[in-house]
């Protein structure tokens, strides 16, 4: 291999892809960028061995919060854009369709599925609204589109989703409709004011410093949604109110 220098350890390491089992054309192109811009990256801020080893402690404490119901990589990618810099880049849109968004780190597979007119409310607060959603699912022609499935879900009033808050029910302010044809799709949901989420999410804010706690978790504030998922395979589907 030769002496590796800082001058030639990027084309080392590229040259090395694929010696240990092979890679087809995109994951080359894919490692070989990132090999690139992350050496890059390192020699652009002098990465120190101190802080490269903050940054491994980082992303261990991450991946150990973990579990089955969180995802704390894709709350991650969140923070630095890049999930929903990944979702404009894999669904663009060009033909009056309702956008894309990325479904971030809440959601959750398998909600309980609810008749039209239906509640997602397992469990009341003392200082929730109650707002009511009533729309239809159409094609950009305006066409109602069958066999659509739409998942609901949102945090409560206390700013926390039930698969962060241990004292809501399982899948509480979660729900999957069916809509048929024109008939609207109505169920009856939480309206709240708002509530900063992530305040309550280790280790996104094991920051060094109480100042980069605070400017990341203002950079997070927001307020309450509700969000709808529409599903249908082969097809763009269009909510409309």
């Amino acid at each position: 291999m030769g002496i590796v220098t800082i001058d030639n350890v990027t084309d080392v390491v590229i040259a090395a892809l694929g010696k240990n089992g092979d890679i087809d054309t995109r994951q080359r192109e894919i490692m070989t960028s990132l090999i690139t811009h992350l050496h890059g990256f390192c020699k652009d801020v002098k990465l120190q061995h101190g802080e490269f080893m903050a940054a491994c402690d980082y992303l261990a404490r991450a991946g150990q919060t973990c579990d089955d119901t969180r995802q704390e990589f894709i709350l991650l990618g969140d923070i630095l854009g890049v999930e929903v810099l990944v979702d404009m880049l894999t669904n663009p849109v060009d033909s009056g369709e309702s956008e894309s968004t990325v479904l971030g780190p809440f959601y959750r597979e398998n909600p309980p599925v609810l008749p039209k007119g239906a509640s997602v409310v397992q469990k009341h607060f003392d200082n929730e609204e109650t707002a009511y959603f009533e729309g239809y699912v159409r094609d950009t022609n305006g066409a109602p589109l069958e066999g659509v499935i739409m998942d609901v879900w949102e945090d409560a009033p206390n700013g926390l989703y039930e698969n962060h808050d241990p004292d809501q029910p399982d899948y509480n302010l979660r729900g999957r409709l069916r809509p048929i044809g024109f008939g609207p799709t109505s169920l009856s949901i939480i309206f709240k004011c708002l509530a900063n989420v992530m305040t309550a999410t280790k280790p996104l804010f094991a920051s060094t410093s109480k100042r980069d706690r605070k400017a990341v978790s203002s950079f997070r504030t927001a307020a309450s949604k509700v969000v709808f998922l529409s599903t249908r395979p082969a097809t763009l589907a269009c909510l409309a109110p």
